[in-house]
Parts: structure tokens; C-alpha cells; sequence
């Protein structure tokens, strides 16, 4: 994050807190700080992708039975996650994300969520194994902050421990 970030932001968050309390995002995003990055790092994977554990991160809004959902009303977003298992077909799920048309997530969640593609990858030998779980968030976030210092280290940790070697990023 860009050090000056965070006072940028707070001065744009004051500035439009009633265009978000009515969500009218369209007029509140116009003057939006965005971050702007002008390096990546890289990084060489130290196997072949036929050998690795795979798993699937979305910004989709995805949940499944039992789960909460995310709060899409909120104009600030929600900066938790949610686990999805692997194994079986999503049998039943929903979409909470109010910032994006749904319409082709409703239908089918390997739209925004492609676990079944990713599993398929695997019965093919282009990757190694499918991750034994995979991770849905709200991509609507204005303040990143609080899933960069919270959800992000907890989802890292996690994955790492279940022997991920690459995830499949797939923003909405």
C-alpha cells in the first residue's frame, strides 16, 4: 500500500459518505484514489504446474449453505471471506454481491468461480491436485485495508498449510 494511501482515501471517504449512504457509487467513485502499482513481482514457480496444488480464489461473492452472506448492502463492503470446500459439485449456492450483474454467476458458478474447471485440469494432468479448499470474497472493498491486514495473511497462512503451490485469481 502506498504510504500516502490512507490519508487519501479518508479525505475521499469524507468527501462522499453521502453519495455511499445513498449508493450512488457511480458519482462517489469519479474522485476515487485508486492504487497504482508500476511493478509486480515475479515469481518462478520451483515445479511444474502438473505438480502443484491448485486452488481457486474469487472475488465473486460466492457462499454456500450454512455460510453467512457477505453484506452487499454495506457502502463500505465486507472485507470477509469464505471457505468452499472441494470436494463434491457445489450442489447449492449463492451469490451476495450487489456491485457486479450476477446474472451468468446465478446460472452457473464456475462463471466466477471455476472449481470445476480447475478440478477437471487435474483429472486432465495439467496441474497436480486440486487444493482440498478454495476461497470466495467480496471484490466490492473501496477501503482494502482491512482485507489486506486481516483476511489476506489468514488466507495465505491457510492455503499454505493445506500445500498450495498457485491459485487461480479470479476477479469479478
Amino acid at each position: 500500500m502506498p504510504s500516502d494511501w490512507s490519508q487519501s482515501f479518508a479525505a475521499w471517504r469524507t468527501e462522499v459518505e453521502p453519495l455511499l449512504q445513498e449508493a450512488r457509487y457511480c458519482e462517489a467513485f469519479r474522485t476515487y484514489p485508486w492504487i497504482t502499482f508500476t511493478e509486480a513481482p515475479l515469481s518462478i514457480p520451483s515445479k511444474p504446474l502438473r505438480n502443484m496444488a491448485i486452488a481457486v480464489i474469487s472475488s465473486g461473492g460466492v457462499v454456500i449453505p450454512g455460510q453467512p452472506p457477505f453484506d452487499e448492502a454495506s457502502p463500505y463492503g465486507d472485507s470477509s471471506f469464505r471457505w468452499i470446500a472441494s470436494s463434491g459439485p457445489l450442489q447449492s449456492w449463492h451469490v451476495h454481491h450487489s456491485h457486479y450483474d450476477t446474472t451468468a454467476a446465478r446460472q452457473d458458478y464456475n462463471s466466477v468461480f471455476p472449481l470445476d474447471v480447475v478440478r477437471q485440469l487435474a483429472d486432465e494432468g495439467a496441474i497436480g491436485r486440486v487444493a482440498p479448499r478454495h476461497v470466495s470474497f467480496m471484490g466490492y472493498q473501496p477501503d482494502p485495508q482491512p482485507f489486506l491486514e486481516t483476511s489476506a495473511p489468514e488466507i495465505a497462512a491457510q492455503l499454505q498449510a493445506d500445500g498450495v503451490d498457485a491459485v487461480l485469481l479470479v476477479p469479478v
